[in-house]
């Protein structure tokens, strides 16, 4: 069992976005999948995605569960290229771009781009631009 302590900083924050960025290759959408399976308590009871977590509090997940969410989340989509990712948190995210691997689509629903795989493992990264190829 992993336990974490809720610090100042992410007082009042959504748990599933403290666990994104508390627990390292997890991302919020995994987070969201272990609070879905049960594997996440906060002060000892069944925890919601949409808990609001406050300074002090003691979250505790299942170590088994968190491992599959984190393999899941590292796992490319199918037509999704494999990229290395470096570096992960609230606000960037960095990959390691194969050679030969384009960075966006140049047609609406083209795979096996850098930006694809990115939005297979952050699905909200698909939302931040009215263009449907950014």
């Amino acid at each position: 069992m992993t336990r974490l302590q809720v610090g100042d900083e992410h007082a009042g924050s959504r748990l599933d976005h403290v666990l994104g960025v508390l627990v390292p290759g997890l991302g919020t959408s995994g987070a969201r999948r272990l609070l879905a399976a049960g594997a996440v308590r906060v002060d000892g009871r069944a925890a919601r995605k949409g808990h609001h977590v406050a300074a002090g509090q003691t979250i505790e997940i299942d170590d088994a569960p968190v491992g599959a969410a984190v393999d899941a989340a590292r796992a490319p989509s199918e037509g999704e290229p494999t990229v290395a990712w470096l570096y992960v948190d609230d606000a960037i995210v960095a990959i390691d771009k194969p050679p030969g691997v384009p960075s966006h689509p140049l047609h609406v629903g083209e795979r096996g781009t850098a930006a694809g795989a990115i939005a297979a493992r952050f699905p909200e990264c698909a939302a931040a631009s009215p263009d449907a190829r950014e």
